[in-house]
């Protein structure tokens, strides 16, 4: 029988969405009281997600 969820993927799949969640709450906050930070983030926001998306992908998966 197939089952898509288990007790092993689902600390993952709770990282992966708060981890998310923090970086849209940083990223509202960093905008909103540190507008020149923001900045200098959104133009690097290529290399921000790319860089959260190989932690998600090699950190979650030791």
């Amino acid at each position: 029988m197939l089952n898509t969820t288990t007790n092993q993927a689902l600390p993952g799949v709770a990282m992966t969405s708060s981890m998310l969640i923090l970086a849209v709450v940083i990223g509202a906050l960093l905008g909103h009281f540190v507008p020149v930070t923001g900045e200098w983030l959104g133009n690097r926001a290529d290399y921000t997600l790319l860089a959260l998306v190989g932690v998600l992908f090699f950190w979650c998966s030791l």
